[in-house]
């Protein structure tokens, strides 16, 4: 399964968090195809807003921790450029917005 989705239509692009099993907690993996995708909006001149969602009654539940702390305490290697993955996503202007059911917080 994708565990990101990725849409264009009229102008909007969709992309969905697509872990519903597990509340769509975020992934080294997912943050670098969020960071592709950002990317590519802002790229895209006919794409004028983005929204991001979660797929299932949960739009996210954070970082998935199991996969994610391995990864800071180098107990194992990334599989793709993640390190840089979040610093990425904050160089694109374009409009955004989030859309969920419900949001998981501390």
């Amino acid at each position: 399964m994708t565990e990101l989705l990725y849409e264009k239509k009229d102008g909007i692009a969709i992309l969905t968090l697509n872990r519903p099993e597990r509340k769509n907690a975020l992934t080294p993996q997912m943050m670098v195809r969020l960071a592709e995708a950002w990317r590519d909006f802002r790229d895209d001149d006919a794409a004028r807003v983005a929204i991001l969602t979660g797929a299932g009654d949960t739009f996210t539940a954070g970082a998935d921790l199991a996969r994610l702390i391995p990864l800071l305490t180098r107990a194992r290697q990334p599989e793709d450029d993640w390190t840089d993955a979040c610093s990425r996503t904050r160089r694109c202007s374009r409009p955004r917005c989030c859309a969920g059911s419900s949001c998981s917080s501390p």
